[in-house]
């Protein structure tokens, strides 16, 4: 698989005052935002059954994640010469600069031995060869972050699944040694299902998870916060999880009804922010804290028929607690969304499918700038500081689209082709992934970033019989 992302955000804004110019002149603030990303990964996969009741896996693969962030802007106050007519610029430039990349290779062994058909048996190690690396620059000059490191992670599993009466219980246990931290990890897991009856089944699951791979929030409260990639070493410990989940399912011949609650308490959560003076270098901007999350799904699915669907609702509540931020107080997660809703529908008439998907979410947490106001120094040298509300304090507006697609299949010869119409977001809401603020600017200008609006596809998807 190789894919590539272009993204261009950039955008001019015109008619505006610089907030600590002495003029009343007009100034224009031209802003470039360029953002390309993609990935490239293939595997290969061996398969040897031995007999009808012992199979192994031998799987080599291999991943590269790279992500390209640059923006300049540039703010111009234009004002005429005391000695001629002519108009003369005078400006103030900024520019910043994030490179990222994350490779994995990958070799893992996994031997399924179906002892009877009440129990199975799951035996697997692995070994992953990490790199990353992420730098970070302002306009040019100043190197912001620079971290690039490789590792070594090794991996053992077992797993055991068995079948008693009405029962099915699965116990797992997983052993991981990660080089960077010269340490081992334990990862005991647990699962049941119980079935009351045939249709009514109760199920609840339990473990621990860690991950190597840190997600990292760059906070930026006047340009959007972004996400990047490092990898866990001494300092920015392993991510971890704790699962813990119940629920209950209903089924007959063509319904599914299911409800679901779960609690994760989450460790070894990362940001990093220059919005706080006082660190020694921008490597000590990195914040460490915890956080807790619990929600509730439902779903309700027809699975027969010429019309099929299902509809999905999650209430949900994600709570980070950082000591560096928020007077110590909890405050909701980025990707923090109380509510969810998933309604998709499919209907087959011969040879045509149509399809709809209707989906919607309450909006995300953003922290915004309250405030601007600048202080002059003895030395006679102006600082600007900024004012910012309480973490996560705001809300964007909720998110909601419809996507619509229709298709035909044919058939020639040992060929089955698919051509079809696809529309994202039918009715071009205007989505908004995040907020930016120019505080330099009379008045403030305060911009939506906006994500995908109406877009077609027509595609073509071939199969050999």
């Amino acid at each position: 698989y190789h894919g590539r992302d272009f993204l261009d955000k950039s955008r001019d804004n015109s008619g505006l005052r610089l907030r600590f110019s002495d003029t009343d002149n007009e100034a224009t603030v031209e802003t470039t935002d360029l953002t390309r990303w993609g990935n490239i990964g293939f595997s290969g996969k061996y398969t040897r059954y031995w007999n009808d009741r012992i199979q192994t896996n031998l799987l080599a693969a291999y991943s590269k994640y790279f992500s390209e962030f640059d923006r300049n802007s540039n703010i111009n106050e234009i004002f005429s010469s005391l000695n001629d007519s002519l108009n003369v610029r005078r400006g103030i430039a900024t520019a910043s600069e994030e490179d990222n990349t994350v490779k994995d290779l990958t070799v893992k062994f996994d031997t399924d031995w179906h002892i009877s058909q009440s129990q199975t048996i799951k035996l697997g190690g692995g070994t992953s060869l990490f790199d990353a690396a992420y730098t970070s620059s302002l306009n040019d000059t100043t190197q912001i972050l620079n971290r690039e490191s490789n590792t070594l992670q090794q991996y053992i599993y077992a797993q055991d699944t068995w079948k008693i009466h009405d029962w099915a219980l699965t116990l797992g246990f997983r052993s991981t040694f990660y080089q960077e931290t010269n340490d081992m990890y334990y990862e005991p897991r647990a699962s049941a299902i119980y079935n009351l009856t045939d249709k009514i089944k109760f199920k609840g699951a339990w473990g621990h998870y860690y991950q190597f791979v840190n997600r990292i929030t760059n906070e930026n409260v006047l340009e959007g916060s972004r996400d990047f990639w490092v990898l866990s070493d001494e300092t920015l410990k392993p991510g971890f999880a704790k699962h813990q989940i119940f629920g209950a399912s209903y089924e007959n011949w063509g319904c599914y009804f299911s409800t679901e609650a779960y609690h994760k308490d989450l460790k070894n959560l990362v940001e990093y922010t220059r919005r706080f003076s006082g660190r020694a270098d921008y490597q000590d901007y990195f914040y460490l804290g915890e956080g807790t999350a619990r929600g509730i799904e439902f779903l309700a699915q027809k699975k027969k028929g010429a019309f099929t669907g299902w509809m999905g609702y999650t209430l949900a509540e994600i709570d980070n607690l950082f000591p560096g931020f928020n007077d110590g107080k909890e405050f909701p997660a980025d990707h923090d969304r109380r509510h969810e809703i998933s309604v998709v529908g499919k209907y087959t008439w011969g040879l045509w499918t149509f399809s709809a998907t209707w989906v919607y979410a309450s909006g995300k947490a953003y922290t915004a700038p309250e405030s601007q106001y600048s202080m002059t120094l003895l030395d006679g040298e102006s600082i600007s500081y900024i004012h910012v509300s309480d973490k996560n304090a705001n809300r964007l507006p909720d998110y909601h689209r419809l996507d619509i697609s229709g298709s035909r299949r044919f058939e020639v010869d040992a060929w089955i082709a698919d051509v079809g119409i696809s529309v994202f977001n039918t009715y071009n809401h205007k989505n908004v992934w995040y907020r930016e603020y120019g505080l330099d600017t009379v008045p403030v200008t305060v911009t939506d970033a906006l994500m995908l609006g109406f877009t077609p596809t027509i595609y073509m998807q071939f199969k050999h019989k």
